[in-house]
């Protein structure tokens, strides 16, 4: 096989390894746990987000919060937008929102709507970031 050929097969395999490797790699932006806070209708709240890759290599995450640990699920990062949908139960009953954000770096701006407290600001900064 010439030189030619050999470059030209190398650089056919890393285009195609890099576009099947491309979606996953993008995710990994969102890894790492998070010091959020967000706008509750009587103030300031705080949590821990916990984004991770579960066991079949899709984004998992953990809200934690002084309300306990909440659901997380339809963990999705596209462009740098991170979406989610969040479970919180509480004795007053359940609340299910979702929370669409942009992550630039290690911090992330964004919002909860879809629950009885109306749209959330919250923002988040990486930790050890």
């Amino acid at each position: 096989m010439t030189n030619i050929r050999k470059t030209g097969l190398g650089m056919l395999v890393g285009i195609v390894c890099s576009l099947i490797a491309s979606p996953a790699l993008a995710q990994d932006g969102a890894l790492g746990v998070w010091d959020i806070t967000y706008r509750i209708p009587n103030g300031d709240s705080s949590a821990t987000l916990s984004i991770s890759r579960g066991s079949d290599g899709q984004l998992a995450g953990k809200w934690t919060s002084q309300y306990g640990t909440s659901t997380v699920s339809e963990m999705k990062l596209e462009d740098g937008m991170l979406s989610f949908v969040r479970k919180l139960e509480l004795r007053r009953g359940v609340f299910v929102s979702k929370f669409s954000g942009k992550i630039e770096g290690d911090q992330l701006n964004g919002a909860f709507t879809g629950d009885d407290f109306g749209e959330q600001a919250v923002r988040g900064n990486r930790k050890g970031g």
